[in-house]
């Protein structure tokens, strides 16, 4: 299994940060991550679906669902007209445990998960930033996004973003090894 050490650790004493990769035997920590920030669980996962988890210690205190969208028939106008008929790992949702955001753990799941993509010989990491909760917290996940290295696909939408893989892999601080 592969691992991602996070460069730093924040100053709780539960271990270092660890990102793995998630698996369906581990819904009910996903939705336990889920719940705490107010969402609804994964419990509706598809198979297409890919996690990263963030642990410290045996605590998962992060996820970030991915799917990797590959068939150029499905892909919208708007994206072959930019980007041809590029592959792109889709980030779907990422959630941090309230105790543990603006630690790192958030931009770890980033970093690998733009690791993931460029060692898959991936291009492009693209999201559109979840519309849940309120209008503050959709702007601040745009922001997140953007330190990541991601910008607005789209300026008419508002909502999607996308990246180089390698952009996003440098800004996040990380290397694909």
């Amino acid at each position: 299994m592969k691992h991602w050490r996070a460069a730093r650790k924040n100053n709780r004493n539960d271990g270092a940060l660890v990102i793995t990769v998630g698996s369906r035997a581990d819904v009910s920590k996903i939705d336990a991550v889920y719940a705490a920030v107010g969402w609804t669980p994964a419990g509706g996962i598809r198979s297409r679906d890919n996690f990263l988890l963030a642990r410290r210690g045996h605590r998962v205190v992060g996820v970030l669902m991915y799917w990797v969208d590959d068939d150029p028939e499905a892909l919208p106008q708007a994206w072959t007209q930019t980007y041809g008929h590029s592959t792109r790992l889709v980030v779907q949702e990422i959630a941090v445990l309230p105790d543990y955001q603006r630690s790192g753990v958030g931009r770890a799941l980033i970093q690998a998960a733009a690791s993931t993509a460029v060692r898959a010989g991936i291009q492009y990491l693209f999201t559109w930033p979840s519309p849940r909760g309120t209008p503050q917290q959709r702007d601040g996940r745009m922001a997140f996004f953007g330190r990541c290295g991601m910008s607005v696909f789209q300026p008419e939408s508002q909502v999607e973003m996308v990246g180089l893989a390698e952009d996003v892999l440098a800004a996040a601080g990380g290397s694909a090894e």
